[in-house]
């Protein structure tokens, strides 16, 4: 499993474990939007209507309900599990400098989901190769419930990982995987990775600069 397949696999579970509660739709705090034009729906139905994009992969349409969601919502827990939810499609679409700075807001709304919230900044930190962050947010999140243990873990397992593998590697890989999902015809995957290579520029050489700025 490469590191970016098991990141969205960490991130992604968010959309599971943070639901939204219930909302009172009859209440003046329930404030509504509109998924169609025409229909108005409940902070609650734009979640669902997200939450069903994001499992067919419409990452896009999956994030524009959420953001919605989100304007829409007056209570910050809603609003942090929005966010979460944010991050990682997010993360599905290879923006990974958004999806930090989600997590990092989900954080400072709600300090029921902060931890998670912050291991999620953390996880992504690390794909960013921004190592020292990554190891800050760990420690800011700490100390954590038993069932983030593994996770703590995990990050710092890959924190040595990437510190230890020389950044060229890590471009000359990403180049690789974008070669072959393009000669599969996996053009969203290609992007990703190739957008991967991007974030390695400093260990690229000019025509390989000039070959993924194009490809892109």
């Amino acid at each position: 499993m490469s590191s970016l397949v098991k990141l969205r696999s960490l991130c992604a579970l968010c959309v599971l474990v943070v639901p939204l509660q219930p909302v009172h739709a009859a209440t003046p705090e329930a404030k509504t939007t509109a998924v169609n034009g025409t229909q108005p729906a409940s902070v609650e139905q734009l979640a669902a209507s997200a939450a069903a994009a994001f499992k067919t992969g419409d990452y896009e349409a999956s994030l524009a309900r959420y953001r919605e969601a989100d304007a829409a919502s007056a209570r910050n827990d809603e609003r942090a599990a929005l966010r979460m939810n944010m991050g990682a499609c997010l993360i599905e679409l290879g923006r990974l400098s958004e999806a930090k700075e989600v997590f990092l807001s989900a954080a400072e709304l709600d300090a029921s989901v902060s931890k998670k919230a912050r291991l999620n900044a953390a996880l992504v930190a690390v794909e960013l190769r921004q190592l020292d962050d990554a190891e800050r947010l760990v420690a800011s999140a700490e100390p954590v419930p038993e069932e983030l243990t593994a996770r703590v873990q995990d990050i710092r397992s890959r924190i040595a990982e990437k510190r230890s593998r020389p950044q060229r590697e890590e471009l000359l890989a990403h180049i690789e995987a974008a070669t072959e999902a393009i000669r599969a015809g996996k053009w969203v995957q290609a992007r990703k990775s190739l957008l991967e290579a991007q974030a390695h520029f400093d260990a690229a050489e000019t025509k390989e600069r000039v070959d993924v700025l194009h490809s892109l």
